[in-house]
């Protein structure tokens, strides 16, 4: 079995600009574990633990549901909170341009990947990147004044032209990530 996941990758300078704005944020929020900005992506799709004998099948249907999708600009700004910015366990950047392509990227990949068994995605899909997560046992405290202050923070914008399949390994130190393959857009 291997943990894996479908995500968009995200250029070495867009990973940077928003380390600078996640470092802005680290001494104005508490009972946070960043994201260390070299694993940042934009998920698309969890898949969880596969079994090896599925993971060709994944990648046949991953190849189809990219050849079929021309790239997209995108641009990282904003901050947000899920569930909410007065209640928040995941502070994240926003994603804006055009998050309807890639929304659609992450249906069609719902779609292809129901027919090998993986249950589709119940809620809407939220084009977004993970600056950090509440620490277990801890709660952290309202960010709503920072969302207004950095609600509308424009970082960096990029073509986003391919997606990977990544292996997830949970170490005590936090996640790796291993690209296994990336699938470029239109084929």
């Amino acid at each position: 079995m291997q943990r894996l996941f479908l995500a968009v990758p995200l250029p070495d300078e867009v990973r940077e600009a928003i380390r600078g704005f996640q470092e802005r944020l680290v001494h104005k929020v508490r009972n946070v574990k960043w994201v260390n900005p070299n694993s940042m992506h934009i998920t698309l799709k969890f898949l969880g633990d596969t079994p090896e004998h599925l993971i060709p099948n994944i990648k046949d249907a991953v190849r189809l549901a990219a050849a079929v999708v021309a790239p997209v600009e995108l641009e990282v700004a904003g901050l947000g909170a899920f569930p909410s910015p007065a209640t928040p366990r995941v502070l994240w950047v926003g994603l804006v341009g055009d998050t309807i392509g890639i929304a659609g990227l992450s249906a069609r990949l719902n779609e292809e990947l129901q027919t090998l068994g993986f249950e589709p995605e119940k809620r809407p899909f939220s084009a977004h990147v993970t600056l950090g997560r509440g620490r277990t046992g801890t709660r952290v405290q309202s960010i709503t004044g920072l969302v207004q202050d950095f609600g509308n923070a424009q970082l960096a914008t990029f073509v986003a032209g391919s997606l990977s399949l990544y292996q997830s390994e949970l170490t005590p130190r936090g996640p790796t990530y291993t690209e296994q393959e990336r699938f470029n857009f239109g084929g």
